[in-house]
């Protein structure tokens, strides 16, 4: 079972997780699992998980149908083959594979993420959160002290602007710190983002507060299969 990994930290630990509880479910004769970076790779949109070929390579790669499918890992088949596609759903990564678990404890009361840089020029692809969203969403928290403000860019002026009652803290250092932050959050606020979804995913296993999360994620495609049922979806 090989899997071809593409995108940045939140989609590769979706393709990552759903791989590998998929091939606890498996029994080989023999060889070993592996998943390899291949670069970026757009996958293909199908009606359905089909075999297909590449070039002159016998083995099999399957693809995911679509960014929104809404199946279960039964609906992969098992085979000697390479997987590609994003598999973004919650139950395939639930739980998470002990190959990726995350020692986090609480150390934080609550997070928001503000994702920018790139999605600037994708406003076509996924929505633009602001203060309406980020405003319900801490409202709804009604937070107990300062509010960690993680991005991918210096957004502190922006928040500001947004005129909200409560005391802003920038937390920048570097993916790793502020994945692990995001996730030590007992009350986080994502972005449509995997990256912070993939942190309150994890920040899930140690938290006694609330995720809160975007209903608006893409512009046109179905977010249905990120909606974990224990988070509020604003």
């Amino acid at each position: 079972m090989h899997g071809i990994l593409q995108g940045g930290w939140g989609n590769q630990l979706f393709i990552m997780a759903t791989l590998l509880n998929k091939s606890k479910a498996c029994t080989f004769s023999g060889g070993t699992n592996e998943m390899y970076p291949v670069g970026a790779v757009t996958p293909r949109t199908v009606q359905a998980l089909v075999p297909v070929q590449t070039g002159t390579s016998r083995a099999p790669v399957w693809w995911e149908p679509t960014w929104d499918a809404d199946s279960t890992l039964d609906d992969i088949p098992v085979l000697d083959a390479r997987y590609l596609g994003y598999f973004q759903h919650w139950r395939f990564v639930t739980p998470i594979p002990r190959e990726l678990a995350f020692q986090v404890t609480v150390a934080h009361d609550t997070g928001i993420h503000v994702r920018r840089t790139d999605y600037t020029q994708l406003a076509h692809v996924y929505h633009q959160l602001g203060k309406e969203y980020y405003g319900a969403a801490l409202h709804a928290l009604q937070p107990q002290g300062p509010v960690l403000v993680f991005s991918d860019e210096d957004v502190m002026d922006e928040v500001h602007a947004w005129q909200l009652p409560f005391q802003w803290v920038r937390f920048s250092r570097g993916e790793a710190d502020d994945f692990r932050a995001m996730a030590s959050c007992n009350n986080l606020v994502i972005a449509n983002s995997t990256f912070s979804w993939w942190a309150a995913h994890v920040g899930d296993t140690v938290r006694t507060g609330r995720v809160v999360a975007p209903l608006l994620w893409y512009t046109k495609n179905n977010a249905e299969p990120l909606r974990k049922p224990n988070w509020t979806w604003l």
